[in-house]
């Protein structure tokens, strides 16, 4: 234990030391290719985080400079970069790239290895929607067998081994949390998902700063992962209000309205609560009434659904759309994940996910598309309430792919919505927003549905 204390401290004195040359590196050039060049780096290999002041700063520079190249790669690394840093670049800028048609003029020769990889990548998962820590794992063995700055690799691999430490305790504790939990509910019929809960929450808030953060995101997701089991799989439909009906009065009192399989869980739920709030309290101004709400919305949500599914109701594919892609708890995690916001931006940016705008409601439509068509042959044999992928089949009577490639187009509307909000829309709050689209991919990408099972 001894030894491996020390070997932390070292790591952590090294990656400082590493963290001033990489400064130098920022303030010891003016060309605009070589710094576009090494945010470029810094993101791909997971470490930008590090230099936060140092990004922002080099891509207003890289703004405001002259830029008259006729280099492809560096036009569209500086359109890349500007866009996804915010900044509202025209697409004018590959004309001179492109034939009287209007298609890019071919270029010659053959990629080679691991360029040919990082493309074969980037076709099936834009960059500015590929998830930054699964990128960083590729790149950090083909930087290695690139022509590369050993300071930038170095810094990569310490960062990454620093916070797989930290990422592994917490899980632990997380793991001890969730045993005791289940251990008390006593119901057997729940999905076991917190190492994917965690993993989701650690892809989001990955620095080792946000632990608080990670872990109220973790308990969130399983809380309503637990609650969508209840309503799903188990609950009768008086159960269903019953259930909604405490959780909307958020009083011990209440319990006595439940059946008794269901009061341990509703105790329970409003013990953790307690605990986060004392925990943020300890550390935040973050107000957990914003939170208690939004789990409050989604008990409503899944009610509506018991209630359809009881009554084998058929909603048209509009309104199931409209209510699932609430229910799937893209608003509670966004609520959440306020919790990381700095004290400064707290109280904004938690009013204005709570009132779950645009945003919020693009990213819980791609969640959803996203998971059903991940989930669509499973949930063809589970006998819950159909998908939207099945309502869009059953209404307009086409077949599971003309449905699944209508789903995909809904998919590219709402990244449109969020690629536009970029650029009006400052607040840090909606980069986390768009992280956490981001990260459906991870789990439901190539028409899978990992967390599900």
């Amino acid at each position: 234990m001894l030894a491996l204390q020390k070997s932390k401290q070292w790591m952590t004195l090294r990656a400082k030391k590493l963290k001033e040359d990489i400064c130098m590196l920022f303030k010891s050039s003016n060309d605009t290719v070589v710094k576009m060049s090494l945010v470029d780096k810094l993101q791909h290999l997971g470490i930008d985080h590090l230099f936060e002041d140092q990004i922002d700063t080099a891509m207003w520079q890289i703004l405001k400079s002259e830029f008259s190249n006729y280099n492809l790669y560096e036009v569209a690394l500086r359109f890349r970069l500007l866009r996804e840093h915010g900044y509202c670049v025209s697409p004018d800028v590959f004309n001179r790239f492109k034939s009287e048609d209007g298609s890019f003029i071919n270029g010659n020769g053959s990629l080679k290895t691991p360029l040919a990889q990082q493309v074969q990548r980037a076709l099936q998962i834009p960059m500015p929607r590929t998830n930054k820590r699964v990128e960083m794992l590729h790149y950090i063995l083909e930087y290695e067998q690139e022509e590369h700055n050993p300071i930038l690799l170095e810094l990569a691999k310490l960062d990454f081994n620093l916070q797989q430490n930290v990422h592994l305790k917490e899980l632990k504790a997380i793991i001890r949390w969730w045993k005791h939990f289940l251990g008390y509910i006593e119901l057997s019929f729940i999905r076991d998902r917190v190492v994917e809960g965690y993993t989701w929450a650690s892809v989001l808030y990955y620095d080792t700063k946000f632990e608080l953060t990670r872990s109220m995101i973790t308990k969130m997701i399983v809380l309503i992962t637990t609650l969508d089991d209840i309503y799903d799989n188990h609950a009768t439909l008086e159960d269903s209000w019953k259930l909604h009906e405490a959780i909307q009065r958020w009083d011990k009192s209440a319990a006595f309205l439940l059946p008794e399989y269901l009061k341990k869980f509703y105790m329970e739920m409003l013990r953790t609560f307690e605990n986060i709030e004392a925990e943020m309290l300890a550390n935040t101004n973050y107000d957990i009434a914003h939170l208690k709400k939004a789990v409050q919305n989604n008990v409503t949500g899944y009610l509506q659904e018991a209630k359809w599914s009881h009554r084998n109701h058929k909603p048209s594919f509009v309104d199931q759309v409209k209510l699932t892609s609430l229910n799937i708890g893209v608003p509670t995690i966004c609520v959440s994940m306020m919790a990381g916001m700095s004290d400064a931006m707290m109280k904004t940016a938690l009013k204005w996910a709570a009132s779950v705008p645009d945003v919020v409601i693009s990213v819980g439509k791609i969640s959803r598309f996203m998971n059903d068509i991940g989930a669509f042959e499973r949930r063809k044999c589970k006998g819950d309430m159909a998908s939207t992928v099945e309502c869009y089949i059953n209404e307009y009577n086409v077949t599971s792919e003309v449905a699944i490639t209508k789903t995909v187009a809904l998919i590219e509307h709402e990244w449109k919505t969020l690629n536009q909000a970029r650029f009006q829309n400052h607040l840090p709050a909606l980069q986390q927003f768009i992280s956490l689209a981001i990260s459906t991919t991870f789990f439901y990408g190539n028409r899978n549905d990992i967390y599900t099972g």
